[in-house]
């Protein structure tokens, strides 16, 4: 007979059963699926997959250069300068700025007769159609000189070579002193210049050249305290300088022609030409001012009418060294005064006048030329007075004439004395081309 089984007992079996199954099932999960004697691995330890393979690059040509090339490094840009505010300090300047504008300047001047003619130089301007940033710096002509002075050259009586100022290369002194009055006079060498101008009033028209032959001519204008002597020295005295009550450094302005001229030949010398004083000015290089072709610039404020102590202006100095030839006072020179002269002493075949003294006659009655002082301090500029007129403001300086002796005699003056029983075997000198100099004209 069969029996039923119990309930009780079921479960119990049932339970037995599944206890068992669970263990089972458990090391089955943690055993993984596939089976084997390898370890699991994880996911840390999986192989990187290689990259793929790099594209082949063409090879590069010869001689093609495929590299990029560098910017050039960009210069710092300079700080833009801005006005300082209020209550700020400006900025001083760089320590080698010259500053020649405002109250002072910060630089001083050297006392000294004047910088050496070796080291001058001119800035020339560009004319109108060139570049108008760009300047011509025309260095002097460089002379080697000579420490014995030529003893082939004479001066005359009461004149006396300056030797710390050097010779030039045939040995004649740069600078001489006149005992008489104590002026100081520099050296002009002989030569051609283009006196007049082709741009300005027809009275200085046209430009023409002019042969010179070598002089000397007063550094500054005649000063009160060099009038003062004549005028203790001559009978009957001359007139008085209407600016007698000015320094002794000032130069002796409101002087008659006459009297200048009296003056002149009372000191050994003579008034300039125009040609000479034009010279003496302008320079071989015929500049528009004593200092060059460029614009002015004064130290300080000056105005045409401004007559001051002589030298108190050092730029206003020529090549030659001679001083206040564009400002202070006017001064007179030799020659009668005409309109045309410029005109009348232009030879057809443009070949340059020799010592040219200025026209015949005056086109104003009397009239004689007055150079310096002019508009715009131009050297070309030229007026005129009355020679009897003492005029406010009008001075004058002087020059001496000389015989520079030709190259061969200054060699000939070198030698050693020669036999006087063996002729000399030098061939004849001939005369200058041009034919002689003209006569000076010293007529009143």
């Amino acid at each position: 007979m069969n029996e039923s089984p119990r309930p009780g007992n079921g479960e119990a079996t049932m339970k037995s059963m599944t206890a068992p199954r669970l263990v089972l099932l458990a090391i089955f999960v943690l055993s993984g699926c596939g089976g084997g004697s390898d370890a699991p691995e994880t996911i840390a330890n999986k192989p990187t997959p290689n990259p793929p393979p790099a594209k082949a690059v063409p090879a590069n040509p010869a001689g093609v250069n495929r590299e990029k090339p560098s910017a050039p490094a960009r210069p710092p840009r300079p700080k833009p300068q801005t006005k300082p505010g209020k209550g700020e300090t400006p900025e001083p300047p760089p320590p080698n700025a010259f500053m020649v504008g405002g109250k002072e300047p910060n630089f001083s001047l050297v006392s000294a007769d004047g910088p050496r003619e070796e080291d001058l130089f001119a800035v020339v301007t560009p004319a109108p159609a060139q570049n108008p940033a760009a300047m011509t710096i025309v260095p002097p002509r460089r002379e080697a000189t000579r420490v014995e002075p030529n003893r082939a050259f004479q001066l005359p009586e009461g004149f006396d070579p300056l030797p710390e100022h050097g010779y030039n290369a045939n040995g004649i002194p740069l600078r001489i002193g006149c005992r008489k009055d104590g002026a100081v006079l520099a050296l002009v060498p002989a030569g051609v210049f283009i006196q007049g101008t082709d741009n300005g009033p027809d009275y200085a028209k046209p430009a023409h050249p002019v042969y010179l032959d070598a002089f000397y001519i007063d550094v500054t204008e005649v000063t009160l305290e060099q009038y003062r002597k004549f005028q203790q020295e001559r009978t009957p005295r001359p007139s008085t300088p209407l600016n007698v009550d000015d320094p002794d450094v000032y130069p002796a302005t409101g002087i008659t022609w006459r009297d200048a001229l009296f003056y002149a030949k009372w000191a050994g010398r003579e008034l300039p030409t125009e040609a000479e004083w034009e010279k003496a000015a302008r320079g071989s290089e015929s500049f528009r001012y004593p200092w060059g072709d460029d614009r002015v610039i004064w130290s300080r404020k000056r105005t045409l009418t401004d007559v001051t102590a002589v030298k108190s202006f050092p730029s206003d100095r020529s090549v030659y060294g001679v001083y206040d030839m564009a400002g202070n006072a006017r001064e007179w020179c030799q020659d009668w005064y005409a309109d045309d002269a410029y005109q009348q002493a232009r030879e057809k075949d443009g070949t340059a006048v020799r010592n040219w003294e200025g026209p015949s006659r005056a086109s104003k009655s009397s009239h004689r030329v007055v150079k310096g002082n002019g508009p715009g301090w131009n050297l070309w500029e030229r007026s005129s007075l009355s020679m009897g007129d003492a005029v406010p403001g009008v001075g004058f300086r002087c020059v001496l004439r000389v015989s520079v002796p030709e190259p061969a005699e200054a060699e000939a003056a070198d030698q050693p004395v020669r036999d006087p029983a063996v002729p000399p075997q030098t061939p004849p000198r001939q005369p200058p081309a041009g034919g002689q100099p003209r006569p000076r004209n010293r007529g009143f």
